[in-house]
């Protein structure tokens, strides 16, 4: 005869059936491990909207440069660009302070204060050359500058990401090996 339990959360089960007990053999094991070796997706679930911000911010810049020196665009053009490019600056800022917090949980403060004195020496040092900048190649040319490093940078959340779904899933066939070896 098999024993009736009561289980933890008061619903009437049954002892030692087969599936439960390899699930139940497995399953703390598998998520201890992976909780030892920071196996979870938290850390880059904030990067979607910085992979859109990406997008939008290259976008702007390009069409603020272009539209912002002839006179015969009307001013509303070159005002509605900075839209796309706005957008694109939150997401990514959003994306990146999010980032920072899910993987720095315990140092969030220290890793926000270094992106904050980054941002500070980079808004020192643009405005240094940037005059000398407009002057020497123009208006359109000199935000296009910006434009085109915007444009480099902009595959680093996509590249993070893919890289993350690899790494994570290289890492988790390996824990599950070292699982079923009781290896750790």
């Amino acid at each position: 005869m098999v024993e009736s339990t009561l289980s933890s959360d008061g619903e009437k089960g049954t002892r030692g059936e087969s599936c439960s007990r390899g699930v139940r053999s497995f399953t703390p094991r598998f998520y201890s491990a992976a909780r030892r070796y920071e196996l979870t997706m938290n850390n880059f679930r904030r990067l979607p909207q910085g992979m859109l911000g990406a997008i939008l911010m290259p976008i702007g810049l390009f069409l603020f440069a272009w539209t912002c020196s002839p006179p015969s665009i009307p001013y509303i053009i070159p005002i509605l660009s900075c839209v796309p490019f706005g957008m694109g600056i939150l997401l990514i800022f959003a994306c990146i302070i999010a980032y920072l917090m899910d993987t720095y949980q315990t140092f969030t403060a220290s890793a926000l204060a270094a992106t904050v004195v980054l941002r500070s020496i980079l808004g020192a040092i643009f405005p240094l050359f940037v005059d000398g900048l407009i002057k020497d190649i123009g208006i359109r040319w000199g935000a296009s500058v910006f434009a085109f490093m915007a444009l480099a940078c902009a595959p680093l959340p996509f590249v993070i990401y893919v890289s993350s779904l690899l790494l994570l899933s290289t890492a988790s066939c390996l824990l599950w090996e070292l699982v079923l070896r009781r290896e750790f």
